[in-house]
């Protein structure tokens, strides 16, 4: 089910009329900043995803209006986005695993792997990560791969 933000103002619209409240028009701006950038330490670059993550769910519990909404949506969008395309890695298109890339792995797999690749390979940058890609467990392969594929869209 697509969710555009024209559908979402409709239902909004259709809510308003159906419970004969009033629109209010003195909505409070939702301040978001768009100009965010990820860390080059894998577990970092993770964890502010997730700290991030948790930011836009409780604004979307506080949203009013569905100009609130469409700007706080928008914006989660826009940040998987700038995750997706800093783990990015076109060479990893060419190996044999399969992914789908809407299903996320379960992120305490993802987060235990990277620490095993810390303390096992000393990987601390997103760049060696890369660059030691066919030498990665398996569970992080996937990830990059099926990040690598988001960030193409």
């Amino acid at each position: 089910m697509e969710c555009s933000p024209k559908k979402i103002e409709k239902q909004h619209i259709a809510f308003l009329v159906l419970t004969s409240a009033k629109k209010d028009e003195k909505n409070k701006e939702v301040l978001i900043d768009n100009k965010f950038e990820f860390s080059d330490n894998p577990i970092t670059c993770f964890n502010q995803l997730h700290q991030k993550r948790n930011e836009f769910k409780s604004l979307l519990l506080r949203a009013q209006s569905a100009d609130e909404l469409i700007v706080i949506i928008a914006s989660w969008l826009t940040l998987e986005k700038k995750y997706a395309q800093t783990w990015s890695y076109v060479a990893c298109s060419d190996n044999h695993l399969s992914v789908l890339q809407g299903k996320e792995p379960d992120p305490m797999e993802i987060l235990a792997a990277l620490k095993k690749v810390k303390s096992d390979n000393q990987i601390e940058s997103i760049a060696l990560l890369k660059d030691n890609y066919n030498n990665l467990p398996e569970t992080i392969q996937k990830e990059v791969k099926r990040l690598t594929l988001l960030a193409k869209e």
